[in-house]
């Protein structure tokens, strides 16, 4: 009986040094290509599957699993200045999406003591994810206006008792 060398596995957590394109999973390809877009680049596809995630609420974390790319590589991708404004859009039209969450979750949450405390929680960490994402519609700060003129009258005289 002779040992066989172990066969070294491949160090996961090395990434390749000096790459900052974004690298899609193979199923995000074969997503790509059954749809394609005439009008939109192929760099741009990239972005549009992102922005879709980010609109249906997935977190950041979610999206760098899902897509299997580095957190780090993702949150420089949509912070460039050719996708902050779309990225910052779509995390604004997400906060509708975190309110129907809320609603959805006390809807389908079971009549028993632990799911409806567990359903009031995530409703309410819902409805919070919408006030950050856009505070004018969902967000708790009220606003008052007042409206009207102040007018000082002039005094021209003093009268000495």
């Amino acid at each position: 009986m002779s040992k066989q060398p172990k066969k070294s596995k491949p160090n996961v957590s090395q990434k390749p040094k000096g790459t900052k394109k974004l690298v899609l999973h193979p199923t995000v390809k074969k997503f790509l290509a059954a749809k394609p877009n005439t009008k939109t680049k192929k760099k741009d596809l990239d972005i549009e599957i992102i922005i879709k995630m980010i609109i249906d609420g997935l977190s950041y974390r979610a999206i760098a699993k899902k897509l299997h790319i580095d957190l780090h590589n993702l949150h420089n991708f949509t912070s460039s200045e050719q996708h902050s404004a779309r990225v910052r859009e779509a995390l604004t039209t997400s906060a509708d999406t975190f309110a129907e969450m809320a609603e959805d979750i006390m809807i389908k949450a079971r009549m028993n003591q632990w799911s409806l405390v567990k359903a009031r929680e995530l409703a309410q960490h819902y409805r919070w994810m919408a006030s950050k994402r856009r505070p004018k519609s969902y967000g708790d700060k009220v606003q008052t206006e007042v409206s009207g003129t102040l007018g000082l009258q002039q005094i021209t005289g003093m009268q000495v008792m």
